[in-house]
C-alpha cells in the first residue's frame, strides 16, 4: 500500500522532492569522497532526473560536465498495472 502512495504518476514530469535533493547531494558527496570523476553524463528528460544530476555534479564540482538528455532513459509506463505493487499486479493478471 505504501508503494502506491509514493508511486509517481507516469506521464507527469514531477520535480525532485526536498528529500530527493538531499539524497542526490549525499550521493554526489560520496562519489567525490571515493575519488570519482566523470567525463560525460546521461539523464532522462524528466525534471527530477535532470535535477538529480545537477545536484550530484554540483557536489562533485563538475557542474560544467557535458551531458546528454534522452527520452529513451525515461521510466516505463505499465498501463493499467502502473502504480500497483507485485501482489496487486499478480491478482490483476490472473
Amino acid at each position: 500500500m505504501e508503494q502506491r502512495k509514493t508511486a509517481s504518476p507516469v506521464g507527469y514530469d514531477v520535480d525532485l522532492s526536498d528529500k530527493g535533493r538531499t539524497e542526490a547531494k549525499a550521493a554526489g558527496k560520496l562519489l567525490k569522497d571515493e575519488g570519482f570523476s566523470f567525463d560525460f553524463a546521461y539523464t532522462s528528460v524528466l525534471k527530477r532526473a535532470i535535477h538529480t544530476l545537477w545536484n550530484i555534479l554540483d557536489e562533485l564540482d563538475q557542474a560544467w560536465l557535458p551531458t546528454e538528455k534522452s527520452w529513451k532513459l525515461n521510466e516505463r509506463h505499465y498501463g493499467a498495472l502502473q502504480g500497483l505493487n507485485k501482489a496487486e499486479t499478480a491478482e490483476k493478471i490472473r
